[in-house]
């Protein structure tokens, strides 16, 4: 992967900028990938492999794409595309479906086999099986030849090498228990999710994961600041894209946190209602430009208003009497 050695002494504060209340796994992986990325694995091995446990919405995904982002280089979409891969092991739960990961004869190399192609073609990547625990056991063999030996051999006889990638496999296992352990520390619920996952998993794969990590669930000034990151995040997308100027208000985060704050769901019910409520925003906005009197949706929906020379963000509570309308304005260019 590009970008350079000298970066990797920063790989841990890219990481805790982006990924929050996870201290642990943000070290954790830094120091796994630093190893990986300087060469200080074994050979014939991955440069490295990850088994992330933990509840829903605590960052496990995001944490990955984090990372391929850094050895990237980029932020690009497309850049990023080329240096990932991810597959939702609930769909190959089926001893049929296992045929579409590796190939179902001597013509296929299946969509791994596709996959492992483009990351190496790119100078190596990671590949993330999301919630292995539901794959189908006859591909266990396929993992355990991965991790053991960075090969995998597909249906049509190719062996695929694994040398340049990072394997991350993320599991929801123990989280159902851990959500009761309200008054738990930590260390006592990373204790209970491990020995469940060791107790599902067969010993031979347990033990090749280098890395086992529990993510904690996120308690609310975590998803407070969560929910700040989002909003500057996708306001700032959103005037780069449309060429605006936005501008917010305290009352902005208030009316998010309210709408997507989730206890047992963690960041992604907040990351959706951030992305929903100002693209629904926007979306009004533009209807009012095209169409002359057109009316907001009652509620507390947030809108976009015109401020002197910007656009201000405000939830529609916060207008003087409820106001009806949106004022049309020449200075937005889309």
């Amino acid at each position: 992967m590009t970008g350079g050695l000298h970066r990797l002494a920063d790989l841990q504060e890219f990481l805790a900028e982006r990924i929050k209340g996870q201290e642990e796994a943000v070290t954790r992986i830094s120091s796994a990938v630093q190893r990986g990325e300087l060469g200080v694995t074994r050979e014939r091995r991955p440069k490295g492999s990850f088994l992330l446990l933990g509840p829903t919405g605590t960052g496990k995904t995001e944490i990955t794409l984090c990372v391929v982002r850094f050895l990237a280089g980029s932020e690009d979409d497309d850049v990023v595309t080329k240096r990932f891969a991810r597959f939702d092991m609930a769909e190959y739960q089926e001893p049929s479906s296992v045929g579409r990961l590796i190939g179902r004869n001597r013509d296929e190399q299946g969509l791994l086999g596709d996959a492992i192609d483009r990351l190496n073609a790119n100078g190596g990547g990671i590949i993330l099986f999301d919630e292995i625990e539901k794959a189908n056991s006859d591909l266990t063999t396929v993992f355990l030849s991965a991790m053991d030996s960075a090969r995998v051999t597909m249906a049509n006889g190719v062996t695929k090498h694994l040398r340049d990638c990072y394997l991350i496999f993320t599991s929801n296992l123990g989280s159902g228990d851990a959500a009761q352990m309200q008054v738990s520390s930590h260390e006592r619920v990373r204790k209970h999710v491990l020995a469940v996952a060791q107790a599902y998993f067969r010993p031979e794969l347990f033990a090749r994961f280098d890395e086992k990590i529990v993510f904690t669930k996120l308690n609310y000034e975590t998803q407070v600041e969560i929910a700040g990151n989002l909003l500057i995040s996708e306001v700032n997308l959103l005037c780069t894209q449309k060429n605006v100027t936005i501008s917010t208000t305290g009352s902005v985060l208030n009316y998010l946190i309210k709408k997507g704050f989730d206890r047992v769901l963690g960041a992604r019910p907040m990351r959706g209602a951030v992305e929903r409520e100002i693209g629904n925003a926007w979306s009004r906005f533009l209807l009012q430009r095209l169409k002359a009197g057109e009316t907001v949706s009652a509620g507390e929906a947030l809108v976009l208003q015109v401020n002197e020379q910007e656009l201000e963000l405000i939830p529609r509570a916060c207008l003087p009497e409820y106001a009806d309308q949106i004022p049309p304005t020449e200075i937005v260019r889309v």
